[in-house]
């Protein structure tokens, strides 16, 4: 089985006025770029030069555009309180996860193949700096370090069963 367990950070990123923009282009073969074929096509039975792959191909693309992008993030503190962890591993939990949003929104926000966004703004919360966030991440692990695992790494051993035909066949 597997153990599931509600996030406690959550997001997502919604579009108003949102607009079709129609493009395309011609993906041109930089060994011929003539146009002419480049393969037999044998289910038809035509020989080169009269059927099969053209090295100019057309295309037409529609993406989107929108006039304003908005990204919403939650994070469910009533969830993490109910871990029941105290106030230092509380603290540390809020900090990483302000962490990851922090970096989220500062990295490349490149979500889609030609979509690059910026950060315009924040409104509600100020969300503080990386290094902010960063130096109360680190401190919190330090104040936490005792709910910690000793040793921080699990070794686990267990019997391996090899399947004799897969490794054959490998």
């Amino acid at each position: 089985g597997r153990v599931r367990a509600p996030r406690a950070l959550t997001g997502f990123i919604e579009a108003e006025k949102v607009r079709k923009v129609l493009s395309g282009g011609v993906k041109n073969s930089p060994i011929d770029p003539t146009g002419k074929t480049q393969v037999a096509d044998p289910a038809t039975g035509a020989k080169l030069g009269e059927a099969g792959v053209y090295s100019n191909v057309p295309y037409a693309r529609v993406e989107y555009t929108a006039e304003r992008i908005t990204a919403y993030f939650n994070l469910d503190l009533g969830l993490i309180r109910g871990y029941g962890l105290g106030d230092d591993a509380m603290n540390l939990l809020v900090s990483l996860a302000l962490l990851k949003v922090r970096r989220f929104v500062d990295g490349s926000l490149r979500l889609r193949t030609a979509c690059d966004l910026l950060l315009t703004g924040v409104r509600g919360f100020e969300l503080p700096a990386e290094s902010t966030l960063l130096a109360d991440v680190q401190a919190g692990i330090k104040a936490c370090a005792a709910q910690f695992a000793k040793p921080p790494v699990t070794l686990l051993k267990t019997k391996v069963k090899l399947d004799k035909a897969k490794e054959a066949s490998a």
